[in-house]
């Protein structure tokens, strides 16, 4: 048996979490994907991996962006993230916190 990849089992567990908060059933929420229940069922356990195309169509269908099914709600940081992108994030936080 084929080992599983840890991106997998992390995209499929925020592909189910999608899935579940927009109370949607394996049926239903693969009819959208067009893909089987089954292969759904796989993918939210990580066995194969989810194809672009499929992630393109759920993150347009549910307005989701690519970053939340890859790290999920946190923000990785480290030495190799451009110093420009951290100053976009930085700055749209000081944005976000002065309008409310």
């Amino acid at each position: 048996m084929r080992k599983k990849k840890a991106i997998n089992e992390q995209v499929g567990s925020h592909i189910k979490i999608v899935r579940e908060k927009n109370g949607y059933t394996q049926e239903r929420f693969s009819e959208l994907l067009g893909i089987t229940p089954n292969h759904l069922s796989a993918i939210e356990r990580g066995a194969p991996g989810a194809t672009l195309e499929m992630l393109d169509k759920l993150c347009k269908t549910f307005g989701i962006a690519t970053d939340y099914l890859f790290y999920g709600d946190t923000i990785i940081e480290d030495e190799t993230m451009s110093p420009i992108i951290k100053l976009l994030r930085d700055s749209s936080k000081q944005i976000w916190n002065s309008e409310l």
